[in-house]
C-alpha cells in the first residue's frame, strides 16, 4: 500500500502535496461530511468575542474536543482511505467480521455517562460498574451509533459489499444479546449485516472450512491477537495509523489476489503431497534430532531439532548446504518447502517421548509471509489434537516469529533414584 505521511503545516497545494485521491479542498470537503465548516489551512472559523463559555473555542467549531488537534479530522481522511486500499486488497472468497462496542456503537462512552465519569478509564470498581450496565434495562438498546460508523460500513460496502457482525454478550446478563440484535437491527438498518454472532470465541470465525483467513476489525488488541492466532487477519480499530501494509494483507490471504482460488488451492494441495525427501542422520525420542531435505535444484534443507534444557526443544530449519543460519529456509517453492518441514515434524513427534517434553518451539521468518500464515495453521493443528498449548510471538527474536506449544502437563522432574524405583515398580 501507499503511506501518506504528510508533515506541511498550512493548506494542501495542487501539484505540491495532492494525490490522486486528496485535491486543494480535501479538507473543506471531509469536514462538511460532518457539518462543519474550515477554511482551505484547515481553520474553523472564531465565535464572536461576546461569546462566552467554555465553547469559545474554536475547535468546538470544529466538533473536536479542547484538547485535539485540528489536524485529527486531516489523519481521519488519510486513516480511512488506507483502510479501503487495504481492504481492496483482499481475496474475493473471505468474510469481514465487526465487532460492535467500540466499533460501530459507542458503549465506553455510555458506560462512563452511567458511572459519572469523564472516561472509562477513570472507572474503578469494574465488577460494580459491570453490574449497573446489568441493572439498566435500556442500556444495549439506547447505544449512540459512533460518529465514524457508517463511513467505515460505508468503505466495507464498496470493497466488499456484505459483512458480519461479530460481537462479545455481557457475561450473565441475558438481555445482552437480545438488544444487541434489537440495536443492530434499528441502527444498522441502511446496510445490515449478513450474519450476525453474539459470541465468545470469536476465534472460531477466524478461518473458514478450507482454511481461507477471514478479516476481524476490533478494537480490542487481545481479540485481534487471538484472531491472528487462530489464521484469521486482524485488524485494531481504531489507531489513526494502520499498522498492516497491503503487502501484509496479501500474505495473509488463503492465495494471492491475482490468481484464482481454485488454481492457487490445487498448486498448493500439490505440494503438500510431494514433499522432498528426507533422511534423518538422528533420530531419537529424547535429546536432539537432525535430518537433511534433499531440494529439487540439489540443494540442502537442514532441519535441526535441539533441547536444552531438558524438555525445552527448538526446531530450527535452513536452505543450502553449509548455511547454519536456522530459521529461515530460504526463497523457492516455498509450498514443497513447508510440507518438508512439517513431514519431518510429524515424523520426530510420532516417535518423541511427549510426557517428557515440556515446550517445542520453531521459527519462521516475518518476511516470508505465506509461509508464516501455513506455520500458524499448522501450529493450531498441532496444538488442537496434542491437546498442548499453542502461542504465536513476533518479539522474541530479531526478525523471526516464534510458534511454541507447551505441554500443559510434564512429568515432574526426578532424581534418578525415584525413576529407577519407578521403572521396576511400574
Amino acid at each position: 500500500m501507499r503511506f501518506y505521511e504528510l508533515n506541511e503545516d498550512g493548506r494542501i497545494v495542487k501539484g505540491v502535496n495532492t494525490t490522486v485521491d486528496v485535491g486543494p479542498n480535501e479538507i473543506p470537503k471531509q469536514a462538511k461530511k460532518f457539518g462543519n465548516s474550515v477554511s482551505k489551512d484547515g481553520v474553523p472559523p472564531t465565535l464572536s468575542k461576546k461569546t462566552k463559555g467554555k465553547s469559545t473555542n474554536v475547535l468546538f467549531n470544529l466538533g473536536l474536543a479542547e484538547n485535539i488537534s485540528v489536524d485529527t479530522l486531516y489523519e481521519n481522511v488519510l486513516y480511512y482511505r488506507q483502510m479501503k486500499e487495504n481492504l481492496g486488497e483482499i481475496a474475493q472468497a473471505t468474510e469481514i467480521y465487526i465487532d460492535m462496542d467500540g466499533v460501530l456503537a459507542d458503549f465506553f462512552g455510555e458506560w462512563a455517562k452511567l458511572m459519572d465519569k469523564k472516561h472509562w478509564t477513570k472507572i474503578d470498581d469494574f465488577p460494580n460498574a459491570l453490574q449497573k450496565i446489568r441493572d439498566t434495562e435500556q442500556f444495549w438498546l439506547e447505544l449512540p451509533i459512533l460518529p465514524q460508523a457508517k463511513q467505515l460500513l460505508a468503505l466495507i460496502k464498496d470493497v466488499k459489499g456484505e459483512y458480519n457482525i461479530c460481537s462479545t454478550p455481557l457475561a450473565d446478563d441475558p438481555k445482552s444479546e437480545p438488544h444487541k440484535r434489537e440495536w443492530i437491527k434499528k441502527n444498522l438498518a441502511f446496510f445490515p449485516p449478513k450474519n450476525i454472532h453474539i459470541t465468545h470465541d470469536k476465534p472460531q470465525y477466524a478461518t473458514q472450512q478450507d482454511g481461507t483467513p477471514n478479516i476481524l476489525i476490533d478494537d480490542y488488541g487481545k481479540n485481534v491477537e487471538a484472531w491472528d492466532a487462530a489464521g484469521g487477519t486482524g485488524f485494531k480499530y481504531k489507531d489513526h495509523k494502520f499498522e498492516r501494509t497491503a503487502k501484509d494483507i496479501k500474505q495473509h490471504m488463503q492465495e494471492p489476489v491475482e490468481e484464482n482460488f481454485a488454481d492457487g488451492k490445487k498448486k498448493v494441495q500439490e505440494a503438500f503431497d510431494n514433499p522432498y525427501p528426507i533422511t534423518w542422520e538422528y533420530l531419537k525420542p529424547t535429546g536432539p534430532s537432525s535430518a537433511i531435505g534433499k531440494v529439487e535444484d540439489g540443494s540442502a534443507l537442514d532441519i535441526h531439532i535441539s533441547e536444552d534444557p531438558d524438555g525445552i526443544y527448538e526446531i530450527e530449519f535452513a536452505r543450502g548446504q553449509s548455511d547454519k543460519n536456522m530459521g529461515r529456509s530460504g526463497q523457492g517453492d516455498e509450498f514443497r518447502i513447508f510440507a518438508t518441514v512439517q513431514t519431518a515434524m510429524i515424523e520426530w513427534w510420532n516417535q518423541l517421548d511427549k510426557a517428557s517434553a515440556k515446550k517445542i518451539t520453531f521459527y519462521a521468518n516475518k518476511e516470508d509471509g505465506n509461509r508464516s500464515r501455513l506455520y500458524k495453521r499448522f501450529l493450531k493443528i498441532w496444538g488442537d489434537k496434542s491437546e498442548w498449548d499453542i502461542e504465536v510471538n513476533g518479539n522474541v527474536k530479531p526478525g523471526l516469529v516464534a510458534y511454541t506449544l507447551t505441554n500443559p502437563d510434564p512429568d515432574e522432574p526426578q532424581n534418578d533414584k525415584k525413576t529407577w524405583l519407578q521403572r521396576l515398580f511400574g
